[in-house]
This record gives structure tokens, sequence and C-alpha cells, in this order.
């Protein structure tokens, strides 16, 4: 798979411009100085970059006769605004920017896609691309004066652009980002009836957004084995509910982006029938309740993750079903309330549960 690029190289505005750096740049007899061939190299990362950076760093002082380095994090908003020599690094979704000084304010500009690539590969390409475009800064940029201007260069095509920053009345406008991720998962549920001591089996769903350590998730699931409640007079009262839930998930500790530990916290409901078993008689029940639970999630792969996830559910208003008991004839009396109601809690108020799932988090 291929990384595809695309150059624009440009002289900055005059706010961004900086004084001739001797050790940056060399005169040009018949245009603007060029980059040094000696200059070395620094990598100026944002924040969410500074791994992959490094990684840069690595390969490039294997391919490069001058040194290079990982330094400070690159301006927050504006990363043509580094010092000759210097390289902006910015990673953003699918692509990859980068952002090379030359002197006297040259801008050298590249956006590298990887959203095909994995691992060790996005660096390699990232690192193959500041490559190429030290070698435009070496050269410099192409001659004439117009604003914008497009020329081949190695079979590549490169634009020199003339670039200022955004502005007006109300100054430069931040740039938005979609930082949030997607997250999908699809588990399956074992769990521990606290009032009949039953498991409970079923398999989970789930949807969400992530956004750095936080996650906000939908699931829900639905139990293979009714629950069953007998009452005093032999009767089975099956339950089989659809539990639905928002968790709120942190991830306080990451070790190596591959174990992640997390806590969540959130609300649940559930819905289902409780039906007499041989009797065409049910009745629908709510309820609602809070979710706690703990995880471990290790990256397998790319986006896959496989999650250990326990927790306990507790229900504020567990399904309670009300009936008029019909004992059989020759019941022992007492086993049944005479003349009253018999009222059968159908579900638990706590639930343990374990749940072992593959999810897909970018």
């Amino acid at each position: 798979m291929r990384a595809r690029a695309r150059h624009a190289v440009g002289l900055a505005a005059a706010l961004l411009a900086w004084g001739p750096d001797a050790q940056a740049q060399v005169p040009a007899p018949d245009g603007p100085p060029v980059l040094a061939a000696d200059a070395p190299i620094t990598l100026r990362p944002t924040r969410g970059a500074r791994r992959l950076a490094e990684q840069v760093t690595r390969i490039l002082a294997v391919r490069l006769d001058v040194a290079v380095a990982t330094g400070e994090d690159a301006p927050p908003e504006i990363l043509e605004a580094v010092p000759a020599g210097h390289c902006a690094i910015d990673a953003e979704g699918p692509s990859v920017r980068l952002v090379l000084a030359g002197p006297e304010g040259q801008v050298f500009a590249t956006e590298v896609f990887v959203e095909d690539l994995r691992g060790a590969a996005i660096a390699r390409s990232v690192a193959l691309a500041l490559e190429a475009l030290r070698d435009t800064a070496l050269e410099g940029p192409p001659p004439g004066q117009a604003l914008r201007r497009t020329f081949f260069r190695a079979g590549r095509e490169v634009t020199w652009t003339y670039h200022e920053p955004e502005g007006g009345f109300f100054g430069r406008r931040p740039r938005v980002e979609a930082t949030a991720k997607p997250l999908v998962y699809l588990g399956f549920l074992g769990g521990l009836s606290t009032e009949r001591l039953t498991p409970q089996l079923a398999p989970r769903i789930g949807l969400g957004l992530c956004q750095t350590a936080w996650c906000l998730m939908l699931e829900g699931d639905l139990p293979l084995i009714p629950e069953v409640t007998e009452a005093c007079d032999g009767r089975e009262i099956q339950y089989r509910p659809i539990t639905l839930a928002l968790r709120l998930l942190l991830r306080p500790f990451v070790i190596d982006e591959a174990l992640s530990v997390a806590f969540g916290l959130g609300i649940l409901s559930r819905f289902g029938l409780a039906s007499l078993v041989g009797v065409d008689a049910s009745r629908l029940t709510t309820n609602f309740g809070l979710r706690g639970s703990v995880e471990m999630a290790w990256r397998v792969g790319g986006p896959f993750e496989v999650v250990f996830d326990v927790g306990l559910d507790a229900h504020t208003s567990p399904a309670i079903l009300t009936r008029l008991p019909r004992p059989a004839p020759g019941t022992p009396p007492g086993v049944c309330p005479t003349g009253f109601a018999e009222r059968l809690l159908v579900e638990d108020i706590l639930t343990v549960w374990g749940v072992l799932a593959i999810r897909v988090r970018p």
C-alpha cells in the first residue's frame, strides 16, 4: 500500500519571516537562498504526534548524513512559525502534515495520507516524505514572481505558492478539528443472578464515541435464557428483559499504547414481559438502575482490541409481579397467603456480570 503525498512550497508572509540563518542557508546566485546541505533537521511535533516524530527521527538518523533530532512542541496554531531547518509535524485523521522552514521565511509543506497504513509503515512513509521535502528545500523555490506556480520534479507535482495567514476583523480563525473517534464492539455476557443463583448468558452489542481518554457508549443485551421464578402454588414466571445502558468510560492507565485499564459508570433501563408459564397471561415491566464496571483492553493490531469487562448492575425498581395464587388441592395451609395477592420479585436487585468482547476503536 502506498502513501499519497502532495507538496506545497512557498514564501511566508512578513508576519512569519525571520532573518537569514547562516547555518541553515546558502546564497543562491540567481534567486533566494536555499537550505544548506549540512543544516541539521529538528522535528517539532504537535502534542499528539510526538511518538511518530521520534520514530521518524530514528529512521532519518540512519538515512541522512546530517544531524536529526526531535525538539520542542510545534507552534500550537501556525505550524509555519518554525525557524529555518525545523520541520513541524502534525498527525490529523488519515493524514500527516509536514511543514519545513527554509531561509528568509520560505515554507515547504507536504501532506502524507496514511489511511491504508499501519504500524511502522506510517513512520517510514512520513520519513521518506520528509526526506523528499528536504531535497526540495535544498534546491529552493522555482524562479518567478507568480503567486502560484506548478512544476514537476522527480515525477511529482510540486506547487509553489505565496502563503498568507487568515485574518479579518476578528483575527485568525482557529482550525476546527474532528477528534472524536467511533467505537463498535461485539461480545458475550456471562452473569450471575443474586436472587436465584442461576447463570445469565447474553450477547452484547455496543456503539460509542471516544475523545482522548474518555468514551461514551450505548450498549444493549438480550438474555438467551429467561429468568424463572417459582410462585407459592408451583407456577413458574418467566422474565426475559432487554437491557439498554449508557456508560461513560475513563482510561487513566495506558501501557505502551497496547494495554489499557478503564473504569465506567452509567445508567441502564430494562424492559420485558413477565409471563406465567402455561397460561396466556403476561405483563410489561420496566426498570431503571445504575451500572459500574472495570475493563482491561489489549490492542491486538490496528484498531482491534480484545476486551474483558466486569461490572455490577444495581436496579432501583426491580420488576415485581402481583398475582392471586391458586394452590392445588391438598396444598398444606400457610404455603400461600389466603385471600391476599402474592408479590413476586422476578429479577435481581444486584446482578454481577462479565463480558469478553472484540472491539474496534481507531
